[in-house]
């Protein structure tokens, strides 16, 4: 009998090791959680937003709190900053490629900087107007920041 109980818990985790993983491209339609769902955890829903993606490919890459705004990047390469208190969209910009690699966002007191690869954009907080762009020598290995008067982007050399 124990033989057989332990040939059964050898097969059981053989099936979950050989199991195949679950797509990392799933399209799911999430629900809002009901009013009963929400006041059992104390909790209070102060806004939703649904972003546009058009196409299944296309979903949320990384999403950042800076200041009073989230900076949500899509697949596809869309920031969009949408004010974290109201859930208001202030402004939605693609920039660089189709799909590109997501990079967390660098940032100062007014500029939102973004990766393209080895090109390096600013971007205005309040409105996603490009304010310049640098060609860079090679990828940054790490989010670029900037203060008052200084750019720091960090290289693997």
């Amino acid at each position: 009998m124990r033989r057989l109980s332990v040939m059964g818990i050898l097969l059981l985790v053989l099936t979950a090791v050989a199991a195949p993983p679950m797509p990392s491209n799933a399209v799911t339609y999430p629900t809002t959680p009901s009013k009963a769902e929400l006041d059992r955890l104390n909790l209070q829903m102060a806004w939703s937003l649904q972003l546009p993606s058009h196409t299944t490919q296309n979903g949320i890459g990384a999403i950042q709190h800076i200041g009073n705004q989230l900076y949500i990047q899509l697949r596809d390469g869309t920031i969009t900053a949408v004010n974290a208190e109201t859930g208001k969209v202030d402004w939605s910009k693609r920039i660089g490629n189709e799909y590109p690699v997501i990079r967390r966002l660098g940032y100062d007191a007014d500029l939102v900087l973004a990766l393209d690869v080895n090109r390096l954009i600013a971007l205005e907080k309040k409105d996603g107007h490009p304010r310049w762009m640098l060609d860079l020598p090679d990828v940054p290995v790490a989010p670029p920041m900037a203060g008052e008067y200084l750019l720091y982007i960090p290289f693997s050399n």
